[in-house]
């Protein structure tokens, strides 16, 4: 472009906000010649998502005018860093205050499991909308008073889908099932969260097949899964040790619906690769898969080297652990296991030949 107008800097400005790109954007803000408030709110929304409290802070100072965008901005940052009384003073102070600016604060306070600060705010937002609800819903699930928000959910004048998933979540959490389903069941629309926090409670309660059946009702019901329901999938496929499976399933992720596999993608086959003795495959998925291996991924083989007296590939694995995390004790346990039981092996095969 020959001439770039305010428009187009935002725009530019916005896209690397969105993508996570804030030394760029902060860029493009800085060669701007004439900025206006939606320059100045884009980039400081943009630097409390990244929690960057001081640098939001510092162009929170510098902007000539606040609005509801920067002010809900300022208080989100501040309750991120537990500055609570600094939140409430900025929304003391603001000259008007909407149900946007409740709710922010509201949800400023439940993010970071403040109850009864939340709590003071929502008895005061003089019309609560679904947003609010949601919010004080998901507040008391969080401080772990899974009653009371489901009465909250009950009282709501609509429940919405994310209250309930914000409740069946907090059910599979507390491995209590039958309320989940039940609340899930209830459900006159489901999404992705939905399905994926009823497979996650099932998978806490050992139930590995539901798990299967109702990633296949999923996508009957035509709602697409996402990361995290596959990573739920693949680990309960995983504790069955059925290698195939999991990695047509694994498969089927990456090319029929476009998900990126993460390293706990990785870690649920080679888990199950370990668990089905094939040590060798597992160690060398560790090697070639594209991430950094992580204490998880070794230490699920040096349990396995254990179960299969695998010395050399145990002491490999534990050596890793040691050097990520040294600190971690389960790691010395289950070498020394490995050695207790590869000694108590041979002796055995010693003895049987001395007979």
């Amino acid at each position: 472009m020959r001439e770039r107008d305010g428009a187009a800097w935002n725009a530019m400005i916005q896209a690397n906000v969105v993508n996570a790109r804030l030394d760029q954007a902060k860029e493009l803000f800085d060669q701007m010649d004439h900025r206006c408030r939606i320059s100045w709110d884009t980039l400081l929304q943009g630097l409390v998502a990244d929690r960057s409290v001081e640098c939001a802070k510092d162009l929170y100072d510098r902007m000539s005018q606040h609005g509801v965008s920067s002010w809900t901005s300022m208080i989100q940052a501040f309750a991120q860093r537990g500055h609570f009384e600094k939140a409430k003073d900025i929304f003391t102070h603001m000259p008007r205050r909407d149900v946007i600016v409740w709710t922010a604060l509201l949800a400023a306070f439940s993010q970071e499991g403040k109850l009864q600060f939340a709590t003071e705010v929502f008895e005061r937002i003089p019309q609560a909308n679904l947003v609010s609800w949601a919010a004080i819903v998901a507040a008391n699930a969080q401080n772990g008073d899974i009653g009371h928000a489901k009465e909250l959910l009950d009282c709501m004048p609509e429940s919405t889908v994310s209250a309930c998933n914000i409740l069946i979540g907090s059910y599979a959490q507390h491995g209590r099932l039958a309320e989940a389903k039940a609340l899930f069941d209830s459900m006159q629309e489901r999404d992705t969260v939905s399905w994926t926090a009823l497979a996650t409670a099932n998978a806490h309660a050992g139930h590995h097949a539901a798990v299967q059946l109702l990633f296949a009702s999923m996508l009957l019901d035509g709602i697409k899964p996402d990361e995290l329901t596959f990573l739920c999938l693949l680990s309960s496929v995983a504790y069955t040790g059925i290698v195939d499976e999991v990695r047509e399933r694994f498969m089927a992720m990456v090319v029929d619906n476009f998900v990126e596999p993460t390293l706990q993608h990785y870690c649920c086959l080679i888990a199950a690769l370990a668990r089905a003795g094939r040590l060798c495959d597992a160690e060398e998925l560790i090697h070639s898969m594209p991430f950094m291996p992580e204490q998880v991924a070794w230490m699920t083989l040096l349990s396995a080297s254990r179960n299969d007296t695998d010395l050399v590939r145990g002491s490999h694995a534990a050596q890793h652990v040691m050097r990520i995390k040294p600190q971690d004790s389960a790691s010395y346990v289950l070498l020394f296991n490995l050695y207790s039981h590869g000694l108590a092996s041979s002796e055995n095969v010693v003895k049987e030949r001395m007979k």
